[in-house]
């Protein structure tokens, strides 16, 4: 925390996983600054308390592996940018939010062999089980623990209602995890129904199933009054995902950066 005369005016969080594919460690922080007090040595001060705290955790685990900071910005934010840049980060990765207006939606369907039906209760963790499969060969990707799902099941975005799933049979073949956030829409006086966490296992990819599922989810978030819809991509995904995005109608409205350096 940093405070002002005892007012606090940052703060700042750090944590470390283990990737899967490298096998590298990342120490990842962010800080949060009022906006009144950005551009004035706060940052650098807050990443510096971070590093440090990073590098103390690190010293316990084994230095078999690739070793790395890594921290979050926007093309915004260009003064965090620079601040970033003179400590010796450099953008790894970067990521976009798109969004879709409601109003004309593609058409896409389904193979016959696949079907979607609401989730009935008690599917949800198989069907987040399936959805981490088909992650794994993601820029990133670390394994899940059981209190990563026991905290999904208690946060706002926990909607299973609004998913949309694709099933071969009994095996789960696809899902778009969808959601509405209120608060957000109340604080940007918007409608918009959120198609996120978009996934294919492999076995089923290629055949145009998470395109009729987004459609899909397209019609369910306009009947619940939407305007909108909006989702986050990697811009290198593997599985070409950003094409087909853009495809559907969505276009992009902000840029974020995910910066690392060695540690």
């Amino acid at each position: 925390m940093a405070a002002i005369h005892g007012e606090p005016v940052a703060y700042a969080r750090v944590e470390w996983w283990q990737e899967e594919q490298p096998n590298d460690r990342i120490y990842t922080h962010f800080i949060n600054i009022h906006p009144a007090w950005r551009g004035q040595g706060i940052e650098q001060a807050m990443i510096g308390w971070c590093e440090a705290r990073l590098q103390e955790i690190a010293e316990g685990h084994p230095r078999d592996s690739k070793r790395f900071f890594q921290t979050y910005s926007s093309e915004f934010k260009t003064g965090l940018n620079d601040i970033l840049a003179s400590l010796g980060y450099t953008p790894e990765r970067y990521f976009i939010e798109m969004s879709c207006p409601l109003a004309d939606i593609p058409s896409a369907e389904l193979p016959p062999s696949i079907d979607a039906r609401p989730v009935n209760k008690g599917e949800e963790r198989k069907i987040w089980d399936a959805a981490n499969e088909a992650f794994r060969d993601h820029w990133g990707y670390a394994e899940p623990k059981e209190e990563h799902f026991i905290a999904y099941c208690g946060s706002k975005y926990f909607q299973p209602e609004l998913w949309q799933v694709a099933w071969d049979g009994d095996e789960v073949v696809a899902s778009v995890m969808n959601f509405i956030d209120h608060d957000y829409n109340q604080r940007y006086n918007r409608k918009r129904g959120w198609t996120e966490n978009i996934s294919t296992r492999k076995p089923w990819r290629k055949q145009g199933i998470a395109k009729a599922l987004i459609v899909r989810s397209m019609h369910m978030h306009k009947a619940k009054g939407m305007t909108e819809v909006g989702l986050g991509v990697d811009t290198n995904n593997p599985t070409g995902a950003l094409k087909l995005y853009q495809n559907l109608g969505y276009k992009k409205d902000k840029t974020f950066i995910t910066y690392r350096k060695p540690l």
